[in-house]
């Protein structure tokens, strides 16, 4: 069930304290309804059910929006340096309910790409180096709904969906197998 969450929020706790809270949100309500195939709320400072969230080595933000099909790149909580990505489709620099974002440390962005079944990686916010993965199934390289992506210290791709993979088993896929739980 998607939830018509319309805010990002960022909350930064030490040893269960709060520390510190902000919050970006959208100014006007949608007037499509999401799962239209429309862009509800494609302006600045406007999310419809962000998904994702991901922090790069200059601290920039970066969101999977749901919702509106595409990611967005901002520089700080107050919306600073704002930059989408994307749109509703299967193509390059499209995106089906993005779900989960990842930057590396070299900049690069990767996406859990819902409803198109695939992780994207992207050199940058233009879409520069735009390569695709996966399709719909349940074996090597293929995926049900991804829901986020992660890399590890020696580059493998860690992908996490809506079903559990493979079934009854307790190996958990990476990009061109997988692996066994770590202890």
């Amino acid at each position: 069930m998607r939830t018509r969450n319309r805010r990002l929020r960022i909350v930064v706790f030490v040893l269960g304290v709060c520390l510190a809270a902000q919050s970006v949100s959208g100014v006007a309500a949608p007037t499509t309804p999401a799962m239209s195939g429309d862009e509800p709320d494609p302006g600045f400072n406007q999310f419809v059910s962000p998904a994702g969230v991901s922090v790069d080595r200059a601290g920039r933000i970066y969101v999977a929006d749901s919702g509106n099909n595409r990611i967005v790149r901002m520089d700080d909580m107050t919306g600073a340096g704002w930059t989408a990505l994307g749109h509703r489709g299967a193509g390059v620099n499209e995106f089906c309910y993005p779900a989960g974002i990842f930057v590396d440390g070299a900049g690069r962005i990767y996406v859990a790409d819902e409803c198109n079944h695939r992780v994207v990686r992207m050199n940058d916010m233009t879409g520069a180096g735009w390569t695709a993965l996966g399709n719909r199934g349940t074996g090597v390289n293929q995926f049900v709904g991804p829901q986020s992506v992660v890399l590890d210290a020696a580059g493998r791709i860690y992908v996490a969906g809506l079903r559990p993979y493979p079934s009854g088993s307790d190996q958990y896929p990476i990009l061109g197998g997988s692996a066994s739980p770590p202890p």
